[in-house]
């Protein structure tokens, strides 16, 4: 029984274009707008940052944030902040003052690109390629020079 080699091509090509735009769609982070974060995330940024959010993306776990001045936050869904960078230095006085005085007691004049705060423990990045662990209490645990 012949067969139509056109009419199976054009199965074929609908079918792969619609499994494209549905993992497209599983995989997209969705654009959200300010309202949608939590009022938490949102004083957080206020009283923290003196740039306006360009950009939110909302994913299944966690809010990416971008602001006017290059800091780019990521907030769990309920508002709380697990990463602040910016390729420039971040602005400090996001981050716990005990954490801020260690870096300026020990690391004068260095600026944090990166810092990521995973349970207890927050992860710094500083400039000059070292990164520093440092507990809840402001004792530093550990530290490493990423090259």
């Amino acid at each position: 029984m012949p067969y139509n080699k056109k009419g199976i091509f054009k199965i074929m090509k609908s079918f792969t274009l619609i499994f494209a735009v549905f993992i497209g769609y599983l995989l997209a982070d969705i654009s959200v707008p300010i309202s949608n974060l939590p009022q938490n995330a949102q004083n957080f940024i206020k009283n923290n940052f003196d740039a306006n959010i360009i950009h939110i993306k909302q994913s299944d776990d966690n809010f990416e944030i971008l602001l006017s001045d290059g800091h780019q936050i990521e907030l769990s869904l309920s508002g709380e902040w697990e990463e602040i960078r910016r390729y420039i230095g971040i602005e400090t006085k996001a981050l716990p003052e005990n954490i801020t005085l260690i870096i300026k007691n020990n690391f004068p004049n260095m600026k944090i690109l990166k810092i990521k705060k995973e349970w207890e423990i927050y992860n710094l990045q500083l400039e000059n390629k070292i990164k520093i662990y440092i507990d809840e209490n402001g004792k530093i645990i550990g530290q490493t020079t990423d090259y």
